[in-house]
């Protein structure tokens, strides 16, 4: 099954394994997308780490870009889950 979503993915078919590519050769993990097989588990929370302290830079860079959600900025700057 995996080896099928990797080969959908590299003939640009969509599915949850693109998203995973995108992902992590975004944030320079291109090495973990071309060889998992190599990668030691020990690094798996620095990979983890590095990708959500990306996915939260951006977030900032967008917010402090948008005219729309200026209003917002004033009472929510952190990056958090909301009720």
């Amino acid at each position: 099954m995996y080896n099928d979503l990797v080969e959908y993915c590299n003939n640009e078919k969509p599915n949850w394994a693109t998203s995973v590519k995108q992902l992590l050769c975004t944030n320079g993990f291109t090495d973990v997308w071309l060889n998992p097989c190599s990668v030691d588990i020990n690094n798996v929370p620095r990979v983890l780490n590095n990708v959500n302290d990306q996915s939260i830079q951006t977030w900032r860079t967008a917010l402090s870009d948008s005219n729309v959600l200026c209003t917002y900025r004033l009472f929510n700057a952190t990056f958090e889950y909301q009720l």
